[in-house]
């Protein structure tokens, strides 16, 4: 595994628009109580306790997540954006798409 050829740059990118991109889903004025709403989570509504541990958690996720992906696309050969969206794509098809069709459109027992 090469580190040297990642891009460093378009992770950091990932990062910030990840994080920009949670903070407009989940702020409170914009889609969060709706999704709160729909998830059927409860009425109440999470606190703002641990804040500094969840922002934390939530940017290295989001940085595993980018280094993660610019492995695959590097190994998988991706140097354009046409490649990239290619990979993109298997990547959501092989690893993203089947626990969501998994979990909304097979019926649920138990």
């Amino acid at each position: 595994m090469d580190f040297g050829s990642i891009n460093w740059l378009a992770v950091v990118v990932c990062v910030v628009v990840s994080m920009i991109s949670g903070s407009i889903w989940y702020n409170p004025k914009t889609f969060f109580p709706m999704w709160w709403k729909v998830v059927g989570a409860g009425k109440e509504q999470p606190g703002m306790e641990n804040m500094g541990m969840t922002w934390g958690l939530t940017v290295l996720s989001s940085l595993v997540q980018a280094i993660s992906l610019a492995i695959m696309v590097n190994f998988m050969g991706g140097v354009d954006a046409m490649s990239g969206a290619r990979i993109g794509f298997m990547l959501w098809a092989g690893f993203i798409a089947p626990p969501i069709w998994s979990t909304n459109f097979l019926p649920v027992t138990g």
